[in-house]
């Protein structure tokens, strides 16, 4: 089987800074096929400041959905509740049988709550 190992771009995102949030990622081969997540050697994600690809502001491990090919990150209420501005968030998912890599990308923009008078 072998996994698309372009960056998959995803749709730009946003939310409240302290509200729960799952992001679901879908892995497909080159074919567009399901790829089962009971391969998978690692899914992981993470956030980092936009332009400072460097500097990850936040990891998390990615949930599978048992018999199918997505995968899900729950952002909890404290992981968003300092954070405001634009963000880069990168899933990646590898596959155990033959190391091959899926790379999802996009911007998350997280909106600063407003604070009660």
């Amino acid at each position: 089987m072998n996994i698309n190992l372009e960056a998959q771009q995803l749709e730009k995102i946003s939310f409240v800074s302290g509200t729960t949030t799952e992001l679901n990622f879908e892995i497909e081969d080159e074919f567009g096929n399901q790829v089962p997540l009971s391969n998978a050697m690692s899914l992981k994600w993470a956030l980092c400041p936009y332009g400072q690809p460097e500097y990850s502001v936040l990891e998390k491990t990615g949930t599978p959905i048992t018999g199918t090919n997505i995968f899900y990150v729950t952002l909890n209420r404290n992981d968003t509740y300092p954070l405001g501005g634009m963000y880069i968030q990168q899933a990646e998912f590898t596959d155990a049988t033959d190391g091959h890599t899926a790379v999802f990308q996009g911007i998350i923009n997280i909106i600063k709550a407003i604070q009660t008078v």
